[in-house]
Protein backbone atom coordinates (compact mmCIF):
# COMPACT_ATOMS: atom_id res chain seq x y z
CA UNK A 1 0.00 0.00 0.00
CA UNK A 2 1.49 3.35 -0.99
CA UNK A 3 1.50 6.32 1.39
CA UNK A 4 -1.39 8.04 -0.45
CA UNK A 5 -3.59 4.95 -0.04
CA UNK A 6 -2.58 4.67 3.60
CA UNK A 7 -3.61 8.30 4.20
CA UNK A 8 -6.96 7.65 2.50
CA UNK A 9 -7.52 4.56 4.65
CA UNK A 10 -6.74 6.50 7.84
CA UNK A 11 -9.27 9.16 6.76
CA UNK A 12 -11.91 6.51 5.96
CA UNK A 13 -11.33 4.75 9.29
CA UNK A 14 -11.62 8.06 11.15
CA UNK A 15 -14.94 8.84 9.47
CA UNK A 16 -16.54 5.39 9.27
CA UNK A 17 -15.16 3.62 12.35
CA UNK A 18 -13.50 5.87 14.91
CA UNK A 19 -16.18 8.58 14.91
CA UNK A 20 -19.09 6.17 15.62
CA UNK A 21 -16.93 4.38 18.18
CA UNK A 22 -15.98 7.57 20.04
CA UNK A 23 -19.44 9.15 19.91
CA UNK A 24 -21.15 6.00 21.20
CA UNK A 25 -18.73 5.44 24.06
CA UNK A 26 -18.70 9.15 24.94
CA UNK A 27 -22.48 9.04 25.47
CA UNK A 28 -22.66 5.53 26.93
CA UNK A 29 -23.36 6.70 30.49
CA UNK A 30 -26.27 8.86 29.28
CA UNK A 31 -27.63 5.95 27.29
CA UNK A 32 -27.48 3.74 30.40
CA UNK A 33 -29.51 6.31 32.36
CA UNK A 34 -32.33 6.49 29.82
CA UNK A 35 -35.71 5.53 31.28
CA UNK A 36 -36.57 3.64 28.10
CA UNK A 37 -34.32 1.40 26.07
CA UNK A 38 -31.72 3.32 24.13
CA UNK A 39 -30.94 2.49 20.51
CA UNK A 40 -27.55 2.88 18.85
CA UNK A 41 -27.90 3.00 15.06
CA UNK A 42 -24.85 2.35 12.92
CA UNK A 43 -25.57 3.57 9.40
CA UNK A 44 -23.20 1.33 7.52
CA UNK A 45 -23.32 0.40 3.82
CA UNK A 46 -23.75 -2.69 1.69
CA UNK A 47 -19.99 -2.22 1.31
CA UNK A 48 -19.72 -3.39 4.93
CA UNK A 49 -21.03 -6.80 3.88
CA UNK A 50 -19.42 -7.43 0.50
CA UNK A 51 -16.18 -6.24 -1.05
CA UNK A 52 -16.80 -3.88 -3.96
CA UNK A 53 -14.30 -3.59 -6.79
CA UNK A 54 -12.51 -0.25 -6.72
CA UNK A 55 -13.70 0.56 -3.19
CA UNK A 56 -11.36 -1.46 -1.01
CA UNK A 57 -10.50 1.28 1.48
CA UNK A 58 -14.15 2.26 1.94
CA UNK A 59 -15.12 -1.42 2.32
CA UNK A 60 -12.42 -2.00 4.94
CA UNK A 61 -13.74 0.88 7.04
CA UNK A 62 -17.35 -0.31 6.71
CA UNK A 63 -16.40 -3.91 7.56
CA UNK A 64 -14.80 -2.50 10.73
CA UNK A 65 -18.04 -0.65 11.56
CA UNK A 66 -19.99 -3.88 11.04
CA UNK A 67 -17.73 -5.66 13.54
CA UNK A 68 -18.05 -2.77 15.98
CA UNK A 69 -21.83 -2.94 15.81
CA UNK A 70 -21.88 -6.69 16.40
CA UNK A 71 -19.57 -6.33 19.40
CA UNK A 72 -21.58 -3.43 20.82
CA UNK A 73 -24.77 -5.48 20.48
CA UNK A 74 -23.32 -8.25 22.65
CA UNK A 75 -21.74 -5.86 25.14
CA UNK A 76 -24.67 -3.45 25.48
CA UNK A 77 -27.62 -5.84 25.71
CA UNK A 78 -26.78 -6.57 29.36
CA UNK A 79 -27.18 -2.84 30.13
CA UNK A 80 -30.41 -2.41 28.15
CA UNK A 81 -29.07 -0.70 25.03
CA UNK A 82 -30.14 -1.97 21.62
CA UNK A 83 -27.79 -1.83 18.63
CA UNK A 84 -29.05 -1.69 15.05
CA UNK A 85 -26.79 -2.02 12.00
CA UNK A 86 -28.31 -0.59 8.83
CA UNK A 87 -26.70 -1.45 5.50
CA UNK A 88 -28.14 0.86 2.83
CA UNK A 89 -27.23 0.64 -0.82
CA UNK A 90 -26.93 3.63 -3.14
CA UNK A 91 -28.86 6.52 -1.58
CA UNK A 92 -29.44 9.96 -3.08
CA UNK A 93 -27.03 12.13 -1.09
CA UNK A 94 -24.42 14.75 -1.95
CA UNK A 95 -21.89 11.94 -2.42
CA UNK A 96 -23.56 11.29 -5.80
CA UNK A 97 -23.31 14.91 -6.99
CA UNK A 98 -21.79 15.02 -10.46
CA UNK A 99 -22.29 11.29 -11.09
CA UNK A 100 -24.52 10.34 -14.00
CA UNK A 101 -27.14 7.95 -12.62
CA UNK A 102 -30.56 7.15 -14.09
CA UNK A 103 -33.53 8.68 -12.29
CA UNK A 104 -34.98 6.26 -9.78
CA UNK A 105 -31.79 4.21 -9.37
CA UNK A 106 -30.91 5.81 -6.02
CA UNK A 107 -32.95 5.31 -2.88
CA UNK A 108 -34.44 8.29 -1.12
CA UNK A 109 -32.76 9.32 2.11
CA UNK A 110 -36.24 9.49 3.62
CA UNK A 111 -36.60 5.72 3.03
CA UNK A 112 -33.44 5.12 5.05
CA UNK A 113 -34.76 7.44 7.78
CA UNK A 114 -38.10 5.56 7.83
CA UNK A 115 -36.33 2.27 8.52
CA UNK A 116 -34.45 3.86 11.42
CA UNK A 117 -37.61 5.45 12.81
CA UNK A 118 -39.55 2.18 12.61
CA UNK A 119 -36.74 0.29 14.34
CA UNK A 120 -36.85 2.86 17.15
CA UNK A 121 -40.60 2.32 17.66
CA UNK A 122 -40.40 -1.33 18.67
CA UNK A 123 -41.26 -2.44 22.19
CA UNK A 124 -38.51 -3.01 24.74
CA UNK A 125 -38.65 -6.76 24.14
CA UNK A 126 -37.69 -6.55 20.43
CA UNK A 127 -34.73 -5.25 18.45
CA UNK A 128 -33.95 -4.92 14.77
CA UNK A 129 -30.36 -6.09 14.55
CA UNK A 130 -29.40 -5.84 10.87
CA UNK A 131 -31.23 -4.54 7.81
CA UNK A 132 -29.98 -4.46 4.23
CA UNK A 133 -31.81 -1.81 2.21
CA UNK A 134 -31.14 -1.65 -1.53
CA UNK A 135 -32.46 0.27 -4.51
CA UNK A 136 -35.32 -1.66 -6.11
CA UNK A 137 -33.40 -2.05 -9.39
CA UNK A 138 -30.32 -3.38 -7.58
CA UNK A 139 -26.89 -2.14 -6.61
CA UNK A 140 -24.96 0.28 -8.76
Amino acid sequence: MDSDSEKKLVKMMNINFWTPFRVTYRFLNLLKLSKSRSLVVNVNSVAGLKALEGSSLYCISKFALNGLGQCMREEFKEIGIKVFNLFPGATLTKSWDGVAVEDGRLMKASDVASVIFNASELSDCSVVEDVVLRPFMGDL
